[in-house]
């Protein structure tokens, strides 16, 4: 990588990215982070920053009901007995295993079958359309036939991974993944009333769009390449999703 590379929105922007997420977070990639902000004299401020420090480790103990139900604005589902296996119950209610778990659970799962003996009560997350994580699985083999999702837009409905997917492994095997937006791109896909989903209104084609983008588009992003992935980030050129 050549030394304007390391100055790029690109690198800089995932490496913010990478350290405010938890599960991203590492304390010898922070310290490099700022020397780099300081060798790239980044102001106090700017975009490129973290918040995030290290989680630290802690042990959930399941109880009748999920103490983010209290607060939760959407759907509740109540696990049975046989409800032991996360996986099957993100699959069933199409919402991916990480945000199912954020119910106080721990996100290896390793406590769900002591909720359900308990039938705890968990909120749903937003739903979205899952992808069941195999052996050998990478964000970019995920992604490679997914030409609409974006990296970064990957990575935001899928919390869990962290910059560049670094993290994804065999662990996750069998985990659902979103590979839409949970709740819908702008809530439109959501149907929360019972009916058949709004459509998608189109939205007018940018000034910087790359030569040859369709007109009929609902979402546009800019979009950067680092290393076969795609990054939003300013770029001299964008790319609209239809």
């Amino acid at each position: 990588m050549g030394p304007n590379q390391y100055f790029s929105d690109c690198w800089v922007g995932g490496l913010a990215l990478q350290l405010n997420n938890p599960l991203g977070y590492d304390e010898g990639l922070a310290a490099d982070f700022i020397s780099l902000r300081l060798t790239c004299s980044i102001k106090e401020g700017d975009k490129y920053t973290f918040t995030t420090t290290a989680p630290s480790s802690t042990v959930t103990k399941a109880t009748s009901t999920a103490t983010t139900t209290a607060n939760c604005t959407q759907s509740t589902y109540t696990l049975k007995s046989s409800n032991t296996d996360c996986n099957l119950v993100a699959r069933s209610l199409n919402v991916s295993t990480y945000l199912l778990v954020a119910n106080s659970l721990d996100v290896y799962c390793q406590g769900f079958p002591a909720a359900a003996s308990l039938n705890t009560t968990l909120c749903v997350p937003d739903h979205c359309q899952t992808y069941t994580w195999n052996g050998g699985d990478s964000c970019e083999r995920v992604l490679v036939n997914r030409a609409r999702i974006t990296l970064s837009q990957f990575l935001a409905w899928n919390p869990n991974f962290n910059a560049l997917c670094g993290n994804a492994g065999n662990f996750i095997v069998g985990y659902e993944v979103c590979v839409s937006p949970p709740g819908g791109y702008n809530g439109t896909l959501t149907n929360t009333a019972g009916g058949n989903p709004s459509q998608p209104t189109a939205v007018p084609r940018p000034t910087n769009a790359v030569d040859g983008s369709t007109k009929l588009c609902s979402l546009c992003v800019t979009t950067c390449t680092r290393g076969g992935y795609r990054l939003q980030g300013s770029t001299p050129k964008g790319s609209l999703t239809g």
